[in-house]
């Protein structure tokens, strides 16, 4: 099988239930390969997928409904060989040409996860982030306990970027099987991957690559809503009298939100100097979202100059190590810091200590020598946010 024939591989992706906007993949301009997007969406369009509507076979679950077609592709993309899936938050950084030629001699290619241990943390972590029911969730983790202790303790997979050889019979045993595991047990499709492949008996390749990013792809959700409509849980559970009750309220909020908004709270940050000493202040203006996401902290950008008129800078984060979710009791980021002009790498441990105020450690590079110093965020009862780092002894 040549898995350089580009008229023998596909990429695709599955958009069911009209909870994210479509990613439009650069790479696909250039390239030879086919890139197709199963959907239930009649009005989409795009500039570099293939639209293919298809109706989706549980109206009411479009997640299962959208499993069904991701982990299938033996029967929804029969003229195909090999095939690239991608989840609609990925976009390629290179030409899938490149990916199936580097990728072709194994019949199944997969990216480790990159922040889970084990299968019993990834279960944990949907169950603490409420993306399915606890029901669901803690049985399936149960029967496996019982049955396939083995693969609980093995890496998960991320089922964002799978390169298969789908028509293969062992494939499809893969499939059918891993279907059966996402209908009878949880949606969470990598909860169940393990098992199925040690069921049907197939190799997977581990591909050690960072989910967020790699030389191949980049990851982001920000152009998806896990709230809205059916997707929730919670939603498709609660009384329909509940349902509607907090659509009303949350319609309230909204309109209040349409109303001319309150200034934008004032953030400042000090650096240098005791309480008694004068430190250079720097004003800089962010709008707060309520809640206040203590693990988004790192996402602010503040940019300014200090009272001498020199540059200084909180630069936009990357996601590091564990504990990203907001709720999570730490979480590790990587900054670039710029005071007076120079860039410092900056290290990050944030955690919640009180109500209205965050406290991170800070790590910084200074004159060759890492600094620990202690960084909080006090927002107070009027929303104005006082950030405060010393940068200096």
């Amino acid at each position: 099988m040549d898995t350089t024939d580009s008229s023998a591989n596909c990429v695709y992706t599955v958009l069911v239930g009209g909870y994210e906007t479509l990613q439009e993949q650069p790479s696909a301009l250039t390239s030879g390969v086919r890139f197709i997007c199963f959907t239930d969406d009649q009005n989409l369009s795009s500039s570099t997928w293939e639209i293919r509507q298809i109706d989706p076979i549980f109206p009411s679950d479009p997640i299962r409904s959208s499993r069904h077609a991701k982990i299938k592709p033996h029967l929804y993309l029969n003229e195909f060989d090999t095939s690239l899936y991608i989840d609609n938050t990925v976009r390629l950084k290179v030409a899938p040409e490149a990916i199936f030629s580097e990728f072709g001699s194994g019949s199944f290619y997969a990216m480790s996860h990159s922040f889970r241990d084990d299968v019993v943390s990834e279960f944990i972590a949907v169950s603490e982030l409420g993306f399915d029911d606890q029901t669901r969730i803690f049985e399936q983790l149960n029967h496996y306990y019982l049955d396939f202790e083995e693969e609980l303790a093995e890496r998960p997979y991320w089922g964002g970027f799978l390169i298969r050889k789908h028509k293969t019979r062992d494939l499809i045993k893969f499939s059918e099987i891993w279907s059966s595991h996402v209908l009878r047990y949880s949606r969470r499709d990598q909860l169940s991957l393990n098992v199925a492949a040690k069921l049907s008996g197939i190799t997977i390749n581990r591909l050690e690559l960072d989910n967020h990013e790699s030389p191949l792809h980049i990851w982001s959700s920000s152009n998806r809503d896990r709230n809205k409509g059916v997707r929730a849980v919670r939603n498709s559970l609660m009384p329909v009298k509940a349902r509607i009750h907090q659509l009303e309220k949350q319609l309230t909020k909204e309109t209040k939100s349409s109303e001319p908004p309150a200034p934008p709270a004032k953030i400042s940050l000090k650096s240098g100097g005791s309480a008694y000493e004068a430190a250079p202040l720097m004003q800089f203006t962010h709008e707060l979202k309520e809640p206040f996401d203590h693990c988004r902290l790192g996402s602010l950008e503040f940019r300014g100059r200090n009272s001498l008129g020199a540059p200084i800078e909180f630069a936009k984060d990357v996601v590091i190590a564990n504990g990203v979710a907001a709720g999570h009791e730490s979480a590790e980021r990587e900054f670039s810091l710029s005071v007076d002009g120079q860039l410092q790498p900056v290290c990050v441990m944030s955690a919640p200590i009180a109500e209205g105020e965050t406290s991170m450690f800070v790590l910084v590079k200074i004159n060759g020598l890492d600094v620990l110093r202690r960084v909080v965020l006090n927002i107070g009862p009027d929303g104005s946010a006082t950030l405060q780092v010393r940068l200096e002894e």
